[in-house]
């Protein structure tokens, strides 16, 4: 590269002919590291000085003394030395300053390049970028070193139009120029080239900001994302879950077995969760044994589950990151044809959509199966509505099906109140109160509007009836220091309560029955839960003795 290159700055490095930058282990960089982890990119820039300082004889300037003083050779020739033994170490200065420059030149276009085709991650972006900067801070300091070096020469020989000191001073504000690189730019580059229109530069209007619809699209689209930001609003949950505290955490209903039942849990590990379970019942619907094995991480869960007839039932739940959620779920049971269901969720910062498909067919001329679309979205901070569609097409030789249901909840902190309109023509209201720190109760009506066949004596023929049935569940959840009661009543006549007693840190008792004195059954079941740990360090976590991170919890007991 010659001086005249250097000096016009046209000449830029072709992106083919830049290595490609290896990615550094950051932690094994300390201060005594090199920077530039590319061996090509070391010493491979000089610098051609044509414009160096000339010999002493060429540059030195005697004639020029003040009124009334008598200098001798001696006297003029020893300052003059000084002064141009400074001008050459300032000189060497900004060829190593030169020299650097040069060197991040291409390193910062080859980093661009990397970003744009998806070679290097944001996170080793912004730790090479912070490498970069402390150069770029370094080069700073040298600069403010070297003017006020130029300025004290200036002061001190009286040489501010001298040709070497004009000449550094422009290369000094050359160097200037080149240490206002803006390097959060980078981050902001897309990792997938061409998905993203190129942004147009400064001052230059693009076609988004051109083109009258869009403008006008990306004017309202803005409106109602600051509108929706300035209401504080939360994220709703889906709509499957809208009265979980009632029918999930205060009723029994899915909880309730006969017969006797036990489980015993084993844990391999935490991270990630390794666990297997055995489960045997007697006297119940429940298969007489289970095996059941769990991996879960912060990202991925999957779940498997055999038993005693050979049935098979698997599930995956994977996160892609806070908002999105996939959920497949299998089922394989002898005599009964498979099931498959596959699930996405997207829960943002004010709704939640959920889209499912229950044993999808797209093989055949049209959709065979179960489509369902649900969305949630919050209108206030604590008024949130809803709708779910159904498609059902499972009956190949029918007509397809459609069904709309409507939804809202009310969440006012310690008491929610939901309500749902169903397709099927049916009306649940569900209400939750916190009565005290570990009380809680829960109502629930469902109304059900159905039509049936009545057999008419006039006629002798049967005719459509509307008939309506309604169900009230009324249900209460007390939480003991080492136990969980629930009871619930229904006005079916239904009489039920669960004990839920940890007689251990690892052993648990569970105990459940339903009376009904107008059909004059009663239901009963008790059961036992057993924890086993894999290594002592799970087995001090599953006993109070320390936390996840294996720190000793403070005034339990050591052993």
């Amino acid at each position: 590269m010659t001086n005249s290159e250097l000096n016009s700055n046209t000449a830029t490095p072709a992106l083919s002919d830049i290595p490609a930058m290896p990615i550094m282990d950051h932690s094994e960089v300390n201060d005594t590291t090199p920077y530039f982890a590319n061996s090509n990119l070391q010493g491979t820039n000089t610098v051609t000085k044509s414009d160096s300082i000339a010999p002493n004889s060429d540059i030195m300037d005697v004639d020029h003394e003040e009124p009334g003083e008598k200098l001798t050779t001696a006297d003029i020739e020893d300052p003059e030395q000084s002064r141009l033994q400074i001008l050459d170490e300032i000189d060497a200065k900004l060829d190593l300053m030169e020299d650097t420059r040069l060197e991040m030149v291409p390193l910062l276009l080859d980093i661009v390049e990397q970003v744009k085709t998806g070679e290097i991650s944001i996170k080793d972006v912004d730790n090479v970028c912070g490498r970069i900067r402390l150069r770029l801070n370094k080069l700073r300091e040298d600069r403010s070193v070297v003017k006020s070096e130029l300025e004290n020469i200036n002061s001190q020989f009286r040489c501010s139009e001298r040709p070497d000191i004009v000449r550094l001073l422009r290369r000094l504000h050359r160097s200037r120029n080149t240490m206002a690189a803006n390097l959060g730019d980078i981050k902001s580059l897309s990792p997938l080239q061409g998905v993203y229109p190129v942004a147009p530069l400064a001052g230059e209007p693009g076609f988004w900001s051109t083109n009258p619809v869009t403008k006008f699209l990306s004017s309202v689209s803005q409106t109602i994302t600051e509108h929706r930001n300035s209401l504080d609003l939360v994220n709703p949950g889906i709509m499957e879950n809208i009265n979980k505290e009632v029918s999930k955490d205060v009723f029994l209903s899915l909880y309730q077995f006969t017969g006797l039942k036990a489980d015993i849990n084993k844990t391999f590990a935490m991270n990630p969760v390794f666990q297997i379970a055995h489960s045997f019942a007697i006297g119940s619907k429940l298969p007489s044994y289970s095996f059941t094995s769990i991996i879960a991480n912060d990202q991925a869960l999957v779940q498997g589950t055999i038993d005693n007839e050979f049935s098979l039932t698997g599930r995956l739940n994977y996160s892609w990151d806070k908002h999105i959620v996939s959920k497949v779920s299998l089922q394989l049971a002898e005599g009964q044809p498979p099931m498959c269901q596959l699930e996405h969720e997207y829960n943002a910062n004010d709704f939640s959509l959920t889209l499912k498909a229950l044993n999808p067919d797209f093989t055949g001329p049209k959709y065979n199966g179960l489509l369902i679309g649900s969305l949630m979205q919050s209108i206030t901070s604590k008024l949130s509505l809803g709708m779910e569609t159904v498609y059902n097409a499972m009956d190949p030789n029918g007509p397809a099906q459609a069904a709309i249901s409507l939804a809202g909840r009310y969440n006012a902190g310690d008491w929610i109140a939901s309500a749902q309109l169903q397709a099927q023509g049916a009306i649940v209201a569900s209400f939750w109160r916190k009565v005290a720190s570990n009380l809680e109760a829960g109502l629930e009506t469902t109304i059900q509007a159905s039509q049936q066949p009545v057999m008419s004596e006039s006629m002798m023929m049967p005719v459509i009836q509307t008939t309506v049935e309604a169900n009230t569940v009324l249900g209460a959840k007390y939480e003991f220091r080492q136990s969980i009661y629930r009871g619930q009543l229904e006005t079916n006549g239904d009489v039920s309560f669960m004990l839920e007693h940890r007689v251990l840190p690892t052993i648990g008792l569970v105990f459940n029955g339903s009376v009904n004195q107008f059909k004059n059954t009663s239901k009963l079941g008790c059961g036992i839960q057993i924890e086993t740990a894999g290594n002592e360090e799970i087995m001090m976590m599953q006993n109070g003795m320390v936390d996840q991170n294996g720190n000793p919890i403070q005034g339990v007991p050591q052993a």
